[in-house]
C-alpha cells in the first residue's frame, strides 16, 4: 500500500538472505499485507493467489539457502478466506474480531456479525425532526465522510447530518418518535480507529447484561526516549 515493506515482485529474497547474515538479527519469516486488494471475493482471491505463488517460490529458495523453515504471516480481513486454507500460513486479519459496517458492505462473502456497538443517549431534540446524541467524533472514528462513520441499529431512517466533538445530529426521516434520555445504538463504519478512543470496553452477554470489562491496550500509547 506504498507505506512500508517491499514489492512482492522485487528482489526481496536477496534482501532476506542478506538480513539472515546479520549477527544481531534473527530472521523468522515474512509478513504479507495486501490491504490494497478490493473488488469481489473472487477478484481478491485471484489477485492474492497470483502474488502468493510468486512469494512461495521465492521463499522456498531462501529456505534452501538458509537451511531452515521460515514463517509466513499473511493477509488482512479482505483476503482472510484465501489464506485461511493455505498450508503453513498464519493469518493476520484484524477487523474480524469486532467487524464493522464497512466490511459488512464490501466483504459480503464473509459471514461475520458485528460485535462492537456504541451506545449513545438522546440529549436534545433541536427540531421536530432531528435528534442530538452524545456520539461525537471523540466517540467514533471520523476519518470518513459523515455518511460513513456509523450505522444506527434498528432504524435506517435516522441519518447523520452533522457532527462535532461531543455530539451527532440525526435527521429522523421515519415516523418513530424518540424521547430525551432514550438510548441509541450504532455500529461504527470503521471499528479499528474507533477502538482506540476508549480505555475499556464493556462485555455484554446474550441477556444484555454487562459481565466483564476489557482494557484497550492500543489506547495506552506513550513516547519512550
Amino acid at each position: 500500500m506504498n507505506r512500508t515493506g517491499i514489492d512482492f515482485k522485487s528482489n526481496w529474497d536477496e534482501v532476506m538472505c542478506k538480513i539472515a547474515e546479520l549477527s544481531n538479527i534473527q530472521l523468522l519469516g515474512i509478513h504479507i499485507y495486501d490491504g490494497h486488494l478490493h473488488g469481489t471475493g473472487e477478484e481478491r482471491v485471484r489477485a492474492a493467489l497470483e502474488a502468493f505463488e510468486i512469494i512461495k517460490d521465492k521463499l522456498y529458495s531462501v529456505e534452501q539457502k538458509q537451511n531452515y523453515k521460515l514463517k509466513i504471516v499473511a493477509g488482512g480481513s479482505g483476503t482472510f478466506p484465501f489464506y485461511a486454507i493455505q498450508e503453513g500460513v498464519e493469518c493476520s486479519p484484524g477487523t474480524f474480531v469486532f467487524w464493522d459496517t464497512n466490511y459488512q458492505i464490501n466483504l459480503p462473502e464473509q459471514k461475520f456479525l458485528p460485535a462492537a456497538i456504541i451506545a449513545g443517549t438522546i440529549v436534545s431534540k433541536p427540531t421536530e425532526n432531528t435528534l442530538c446524541i452524545d456520539i461525537g467524533y471523540k466517540a467514533v472514528a471520523s476519518e470518513n465522510s459523515l455518511d460513513k462513520r456509523l450505522t444506527v441499529l434498528n432504524d435506517a431512517n435516522l441519518i447523520p447530518v452533522s457532527q462535532s466533538e461531543e455530539h451527532l445530529v440525526l435527521q429522523n426521516n421515519g415516523g418513530k418518535q424518540y424521547n430525551l434520555g432514550e438510548m441509541i445504538y450504532a455500529v461504527p463504519y470503521h471499528i479499528c480507529p474507533t477502538c482506540a478512543l476508549y480505555e475499556t470496553v464493556q462485555v455484554v452477554n446474550a441477556q444484555h447484561d454487562i459481565y466483564d470489562q476489557w482494557a484497550v491496550l492500543a489506547r495506552k500509547r506513550k513516547i519512550n526516549i
